[in-house]
């Protein structure tokens, strides 16, 4: 995941954590990983304290108020308790949550922590294909705000390998997750550059009052038409530099629109 997310903004400061977790042998017996609530969120009340801006969550946890919660232990619980508490600060330090929607057609959002206890705060993620469809496997669609490329995603090549291996392909929402923190952190670090560089310009608040009617409502954003030719526009002439930042700034509206 981190690997994906430094290859959208090369730029980014990680603070990787990993999250307690055992394989379920519960009532379905399917071999998949149950996630431990409390480690959960001890890992999110410590990146709020780090002052991380955006945390990226592959995992999603069954919230037991969808459930008779009297049938479980008071200690997980508790840990319910404390991960809607973490998510309560982290929305009170205003640190954008990435979270993946399930890969589970069985399971809703309106069930599965983090999303189900601020659907008005988390942004949802769902897998897509190379064509902007999402994935047959993720579930309520109407829970999802937006879809990443999380089916055949390949690795990027790491350099620092002894030797090259073959590269693999990653699937799910976990995937795609990571790709949409990825470009909320990039949108937070060209809207940085942008507010340096036209901090003394008067004309500044005009450039970011275009609004795009053709990006509005579309759940998956068509990098090749937004990227392509503003990229070409950046790299082709070398010598005029406000047209780049021009450029760059146009791209920032677009982004946040």
């Amino acid at each position: 995941m981190a690997n994906s997310i430094v290859r959208v903004n090369p730029w980014v400061f990680l603070y990787v954590m990993r999250i307690q977790d055992e394989v379920d042998n519960g009532q379905r017996k399917d071999g998949s990983i149950r996630i431990h609530a409390q480690s959960a969120a001890r890992a999110i009340e410590d990146a709020i304290t780090a002052g991380v801006k955006i945390i990226s969550i592959s995992w999603t946890i069954r919230d037991l108020a969808s459930q008779d919660s009297r049938l479980y232990p008071k200690h997980e619980r508790d840990a319910i308790k404390s991960l809607k508490n973490a998510i309560e600060n982290a929305k009170v330090a205003k640190v954008l949550l990435s979270c993946s929607a399930s890969d589970d057609i069985q399971k809703k959002g309106i069930d599965t922590l983090p999303y189900c206890h601020a659907s008005d705060y988390v942004f949802r993620i769902g897998a897509a294909d190379a064509y902007g469809y999402s994935d047959k496997a993720t579930d309520d669609h109407n829970t999802i705000h937006w879809f990443f490329p999380g089916n055949q995603v390949v690795d990027d090549f790491n350099p620092r390998l002894a030797r090259p291996v073959e590269l693999k392909h990653r699937d799910g929402s976990s995937v795609a997750t990571a790709l949409a923190a990825a470009m909320a952190s990039l949108n937070m670090y060209l809207a940085n550059v942008m507010k340096e560089h036209y901090r003394k310009d008067e004309k500044t608040p005009l450039k970011f009052t275009e609004y795009d009617e053709n990006y509005k409502d579309r759940k998956f954003l068509n990098v090749w038409g937004l990227f392509g030719t503003r990229a070409g526009r950046i790299q082709g002439d070398t010598k005029n530099g406000e047209l780049k930042w021009d450029t760059l700034a146009e791209l920032c509206t677009k982004l946040v629109a």
